[in-house]
């Protein structure tokens, strides 16, 4: 069955892909890697069977990390939305400007000031019990970070989630977006040796990464914003069992 989230999906599951390929990600992902694996450099580069094990293990609770972090921030942008008072049609299209805005900052083509700075929760001075666990944290230090290059698409897709008029929608959004992040850095974990040399023959590409994610948040945006979010439902809805799509918002 089609629900506001629908439309949203394919948009929200590109925007956790080119969120891992991202500018201010890729490049750092074999580093987060050492760093969750809780192995030495040496074993590391080294491979094999056991370590390709303990790199995707811990890969795996790195990235429930994040996606614990994403979904209760979709939960409360869905709930959110749900106690808003006014149209929720006001709300699409303030998500829509919102959504254009932050395309642009991806893009560079404007420049917000406190916007572009780097936060992360420092997690360097906690010793957990196990390489696993440290896994986790850092998965969660990760989710509530903001990179110039992240932060906005993340935020702009809380503030979609808020539009989908319920906590469970919003959440199934974040869902979807996490795995757009989580399926490709499995992808690299598991093929640790080869996946590392993929990666540094991606930096050349990485600008147009930024490019891309800009142009989708301000098409999206501007869906929202004319109120044709029904041009995304017909796209998703042959892929859903061929149902129909019903309009999700009256129009003025």
């Amino acid at each position: 069955m089609l629900t506001a989230a629908t439309p949203l999906i394919g948009p929200a599951f590109l925007a956790g892909l080119l969120t891992f390929l991202a500018p201010c990600t890729l490049p750092l992902l074999p580093a987060y890697i050492g760093v969750i694996s809780g192995l030495p450099p040496y074993q590391l580069k080294e491979g094999g069977p056991a370590v390709r094990r303990v790199v995707l293990w811990n890969g795996l609770l790195f990235v429930l990390g994040f996606s614990l972090v994403f979904v209760v921030l979709g939960l409360l942008a869905g709930k959110f939305g749900e106690l808003v008072l006014f149209e929720k049609i006001w709300l699409t299209r303030l998500a829509g400007v919102f959504s254009i805005g932050s395309g642009l900052v991806v893009m560079g083509a404007i420049q917000v000031r406190p916007l572009d700075q780097t936060w992360r929760p420092d997690v360097s001075g906690l010793r957990p019990p196990s390489a696993s666990l440290n896994a986790f944290v850092v998965g969660l230090a990760f989710g509530t970070g903001w990179t110039p290059c992240i932060g906005p698409i993340v935020a702009s897709l809380l503030f979609l989630a808020s539009t989908t008029g319920t906590a469970g929608q919003g959440a199934l959004l974040l869902i979807v977006f996490s795995l757009g992040q989580a399926i490709p850095f499995l992808l690299l974990a598991l093929g640790w040796g080869w996946a590392v040399r993929w990666l540094a023959s991606f930096k050349p590409y990485l600008e147009y990464v930024s490019l891309v994610s800009g142009l989708l948040l301000i098409g999206v945006g501007l869906m929202l914003v004319f109120n044709q979010v029904g041009l995304l439902a017909n796209i998703v809805s042959p892929l859903i069992n061929h149902i129909s799509y019903q309009p999700l918002y009256n129009k003025l």
